[in-house]
């Protein structure tokens, strides 16, 4: 009797521990399978910023190389003809606060916006005077993101030179075109991520975030603690500690550095994703519990069964 009783609870307490650890491998594997889905959609996001300020930095190349604006500069055609030219152009792509066209003494010639009229670029912050002078050097720029205070909101600045064929001798640099792009367009594409994310510039400031940072917070905890593991890896995906975490409870973060887009080369940006585990695996929990009670159950009863069945058969015998 005492030796049936024990191999029943031997093969019950095995039993138990076999169903308990193929329910614990298949928690783990449907983590990890959220884990990965979270880390692509880190990088997807920069990939997406960066290939849409990209194709602004080519909007603002091919409207300086329209040819009305070097004609303008070559005294060939009138400043109303070629302010409508600019306006028109500036609907079609962007989107932005303004473009202003600068010519070789820094002034505003030419604007989409009253705010920068006669404006000279000494007076601009300092991003627009940098854009500026990396134009005259013919090259195509975009600034980090910036708060001009011409423009008073955050914006991308993105520079293009405006260039004069010379007959005999190529072309010279006769102006500056400046595209302001409008930031909320790129806290959008962040917004748009059901998951809380923050973007961070390489000073580790948050420039546009799904999170609100706490009350006496300047920015949420994770862009300190995880940009350091964002710059070491370059990527990384893993579970944090209540204390780590901006929701005070264990949580998966995924964080992923700005790679650049074609010629546009970033400026160093990383993204990072958090979400408390309660709300990834929460009815997965509730399964695992619910299959855990019923295995014990089962387990009791099919234990309780046999013990009974024992006990008529061991009262029969000695009958």
């Amino acid at each position: 009797m005492k030796k049936t009783l024990g191999i029943i609870l031997i093969c019950a307490v095995i039993c138990l521990a076999y169903f308990w650890s193929l329910l614990s491998l298949t928690r783990q594997m449907e983590r990890k399978a959220v884990l990965d889905q979270q880390a692509i959609i880190a990088a997807n996001l920069l990939e997406d910023l960066d290939s849409f300020i990209y194709h602004n930095m080519l909007n603002i190349q091919l409207i300086a190389q329209n040819d009305a604006f070097a004609q303008y500069f070559a005294g060939k055609l009138d400043a109303d003809s070629a302010h409508d030219a600019l306006q028109r152009m500036s609907l079609q792509t962007g989107p932005w606060y303004a473009i202003a066209i600068f010519d070789l003494q820094g002034k505003v010639v030419l604007s989409t916006s009253t705010k920068l009229q006669n404006r000279n670029i000494e007076n601009s912050g300092l991003e627009e005077q940098r854009a500026y002078t990396f134009a005259l050097s013919n090259q195509l720029t975009t600034s980090d993101l910036y708060y001009s205070p011409v423009i008073d909101k955050p914006v991308m600045i993105v520079s293009a030179p405006i260039s004069l064929a010379i007959k005999g001798s190529g072309s010279k640099v006769v102006g500056v075109m400046m595209g302001y792009l409008a930031w909320p367009t790129v806290n959008k594409i962040i917004g748009d991520v059901q998951i809380p994310a923050a973007l961070l510039n390489s000073k580790s400031e948050v420039i546009a975030s799904t999170q609100t940072p706490r009350q006496n917070e300047s920015s949420p905890r994770w862009s300190l603690l995880s940009l350091q593991r964002v710059f070491r890896d370059e990527s990384f995906s893993e579970v944090l500690s209540p204390k780590q975490t901006i929701f005070g409870e264990e949580a998966y973060v995924s964080g992923a550095t700005e790679r650049g887009y074609l010629r546009f080369h970033g400026h160093g940006w990383v993204i990072i994703l958090e979400q408390p585990l309660s709300l990834v695996f929460g009815s997965g929990n509730q399964q695992v519990i619910k299959y855990t009670f019923g295995l014990v159950g089962f387990a009791v009863f099919v234990m309780f069964v046999v013990i009974v069945v024992a006990v008529v058969l061991h009262w029969k015998n000695r009958t």
